[in-house]
């Protein structure tokens, strides 16, 4: 901890970069507009400290001092029936003292919906991230990226499938893109990891209140040259991995505030150790409890079959089950969620998989300063070849300064313990980072009424 505040004392005397939000700011501010056309939506630089360690003793512990810039560039068009958003974020990050250690992480996303009719609404999204442990420890989970987006309380809440989003052009900021890298499996996948997805869904609303999804979702990851971050292995069990899930679900809207559904899935996972399907069945209730917060949860069961494995053997039938709750004020958001289902997609495996996972963003509009604050659990054991645990915490603090800059402190802490056969892998990583970024001001797109009915006619 003394290293720790030592550090920031040195960081925050030295010209740094980031705005608010998240270890790649600048895609905050892509969800933050609507603006169509080409943009560019933010730029950073910054100065980060991580402290690693990995008992037991065999791995050396050592500390890193990077710097570094980001931006994210993106085009968006909404207009009449299609809604199209696609960005591209890219940071270098180079270590103090070793030039061997220099690298690049980048990540691209493109959205697309469209309306087929007055009943009929086709989704498509894609994504790609290559990514090192270095810097994704900075990362903010899902939640706390959700959290940190200045949306309204049905958007929030329709984001966590409650209710529906206000327009399309917030359903594509707010749904996410279908992969994602989680530090707390660096144990596991190692310090440079690729990683992708593809996501397709199609909606039919039949009336007011009943509607039907029928989606697909696929994702894949492998490990890549390694960064020879000590104590994380090339070695690593999954080199690559590979999964996807088909389903059809159907909601029923028992009143403007309370929904009922029901969904069925199958689902298949691969990697080199096991190959497996997965059935899964479950009803959900969601509720608006008020003008400021909401309430879901689900449950149902899920059956493994035709599972091929090296050694041992993943449960054939569990209990999936899980809830969420997010509230919305005018300065606080606090959005949490816990889930328990029968695979676990970031590592392509069949087992008993829960998912805990919480943030917190306090934002006042009169007020130039912001807190934030996350917390994230991941556990997946009863693979039948290994067991992975693993949380991170961060928090941090942001100000904003004249011409569109922002100041931007954020701490985090991770660990992560991986069981494969007889081997074990631990790894513990504290850091913080000081950024500073810049944000342009760009209008918000209102829609083209004449394009519309143009293409209504």
């Amino acid at each position: 901890m003394c290293r720790i505040l030592a550090t920031l004392a040195i960081a925050a005397s030295t010209i740094v970069l980031t705005c608010q939000g998240q270890g790649l700011p600048d895609e905050i501010n892509f969800l933050k507009s609507n603006s169509e056309g080409v943009h560019i939506y933010g730029v950073s630089t910054y100065f980060a400290y991580s402290a690693f360690d990995f008992p037991p003793a065999g791995a050396a512990n050592f500390q890193r001092k990077n710097y570094g810039a980001s931006g994210t560039v993106g085009w968006q068009r909404f207009h009449g029936r299609t809604s199209i958003s696609t960005h591209y974020s890219g940071s270098y990050s180079g270590d103090i003292g070793t030039s061997g250690l220099n690298h690049l992480n980048h990540s691209l996303v493109f959205d697309l919906s469209r309306e087929l009719g007055r009943k009929w609404t086709v989704n498509l999204s894609a994504s790609g991230q290559d990514s090192f442990l270095a810097q994704s420890i900075f990362e903010p989970s899902t939640l706390g990226a959700l959290s940190q987006t200045p949306s309204t309380t049905d958007d929030l809440a329709a984001a966590m499938s409650v209710g529906r989003f206000s327009n399309t052009q917030n359903g594509l900021a707010l749904n996410g893109s279908p992969s994602g890298y989680a530090p707390t499996l660096a144990a596991l996948l190692g310090s440079h990891m690729l990683i992708y997805g593809l996501q397709a869904s199609v909606s039919y609303e039949y009336s007011s209140r009943l509607s039907f999804q029928f989606g697909s979702f696929a994702a894949g990851g492998q490990h890549r040259v390694s960064d020879q971050t000590a104590g994380v292995s090339d070695n690593n069990a999954i080199p690559r991995s590979l999964g996807g899930t088909a389903s059809a679900s159907l909601t029923y809207s028992l009143s403007p505030r309370t929904d009922v559904g029901v969904s069925v899935s199958e689902t298949y996972m691969r990697t080199r150790f096991q190959k497996a399907y997965l059935t899964s069945a479950n009803g959900s209730l969601a509720r608006k409890m008020g003008k400021s917060w909401f309430l879901r949860a689900f449950g149902g069961e899920s059956l493994t079959s035709n599972a091929q494995q090296t050694s041992g053997a993943p449960p054939m039938r569990q209990t999936i089950y899980g809830a969420s709750i997010g509230v919305k004020q005018r300065a606080h958001t606090l959005v949490a969620s816990y889930n328990r289902s029968g695979y676990d997609v970031s590592t392509a495996s069949i087992g008993e998989n829960t998912i805990l996972s919480g943030a917190w963003n306090w934002s006042h509009p009169r007020r130039s300063w912001a807190l934030h604050a996350s917390y994230s659990r991941h556990e997946t054991k009863n693979t039948g070849f290994s067991t992975l645990v693993g949380w991170q915490g961060s928090a941090g603090i942001s100000q904003r300064l004249k011409t569109n800059l922002t100041l931007l402190v954020n701490c985090s802490y991770l660990r992560s313990r991986w069981i494969y056969l007889s081997n074990t892998s631990l790894v513990n990583v504290d850091g913080i980072r000081v950024s500073l970024g810049w944000t342009p001001q760009l209008r918000r797109h209102s829609a083209d009424v004449s394009d519309t009915e143009e293409e209504v006619k």
